[in-house]
């Protein structure tokens, strides 16, 4: 399980996570969930979860498509993380084809 705890304040933003995940049957207690994605003119916080082999392809991927990339409003942060899961999610698919599953349960 993954616990992420956001704050906002008058004066700052906290953002904090558990440290451990599995990396296939190993676990690990020294992870670091929460990365920073740099945009030309901003810089967000993107924390993950869920399988860490996958989710840090996706952060990685974000943080490649924010460099030169100018931040107009919130949703595009949402948008590249959509944009780079989606990426993340086809290369699984191609790499596993042949494999005997529905493409329905990744819709």
């Amino acid at each position: 399980m993954t616990i992420i705890v956001g704050i906002i304040s008058d004066d700052e933003i906290i953002l904090a996570s558990d440290s451990q995940t599995t990396f296939g049957t190993a676990k690990r207690a020294d992870v670091e969930k929460i990365s920073v994605v740099e945009f030309s003119n901003a810089t967000a916080l993107v924390a993950e979860s869920g399988a860490a082999e996958q989710s840090g392809m996706a952060v990685e991927l974000m943080q490649k498509k924010a460099k030169g990339l100018k931040l107009t409003d919130y949703a595009m942060v949402a948008e590249l993380a959509q944009e780079s899961l989606r990426e993340v999610r086809n290369y699984l698919i191609k790499l596993n084809e042949g494999c005997n599953f529905s493409e329905d349960k990744w819709e």
